[in-house]
């Protein structure tokens, strides 16, 4: 029935308490390396246009693979198991960014009448970002996502760099930005 509460309010809430259990994702072997990129990606495109842009695609998508996989979500996927989700995001982030040069440069087309209409490609970026954005969520690739999944801090960071504190303590110079130094 519509509008009509299926659960007394005191079971829909966790007993135990808290967030549950973080995920907990083993170190990389030493000598790990990134995985190339699908042939998919690399291949020479036949298209004419479509090759034009070719170069500034792979170079966006190699530089997304990379910073994907140096992120701590990327250790829990495993390639054997995940490789064609994997791969089909990263097809889909090639395509996209060739098909938004291609809309850029040329945002209306002749329709079937020979008037002007929106490019058809648009449909596809959006339909490939929709693909990018389920990738996201199921990948642990943004923060929401990553809260979602209960990835957390282990230690300290890798890059050396120590995370922001906040001191209580006032500076001398009452700055309340100094606190963040």
């Amino acid at each position: 029935m519509a509008n009509v509460r299926q659960k007394a309010p005191e079971l829909l809430k966790n007993p135990r308490g808290g967030r549950g259990r973080g995920v907990t994702v083993p170190e990389r072997p030493p000598g790990w390396r990134v995985p190339s990129l699908p042939p998919e990606v690399t291949a020479p495109l036949t298209d004419p246009i479509q090759a034009r842009f070719q170069p500034a695609a792979v170079a966006h998508t190699r530089g997304v693979w990379r910073d994907w996989w140096k992120s701590p979500p990327s250790y829990a996927v495993d390639m054997q198991s995940d490789r064609e989700a994997v791969h089909w995001w990263i097809i889909c982030v090639f395509r996209r960014a060739i098909y938004i040069h291609i809309v850029r440069e040329q945002p209306l087309v002749r329709g079937s009448t020979g008037q002007p209409v929106p490019n058809p490609l648009e449909r596809v970026v959006r339909s490939l970002t929709q693909d990018i954005n389920r990738a996201t969520d199921r990948f642990g690739m943004d923060t929401l996502s990553r809260f979602r999944l209960h990835f957390e801090a282990q230690g300290e960071r890798r890059d050396g760099v120590s995370p922001i504190t906040w001191d209580a303590t006032p500076d001398d110079d009452d700055d309340p930005l100094a606190a963040l130094s």
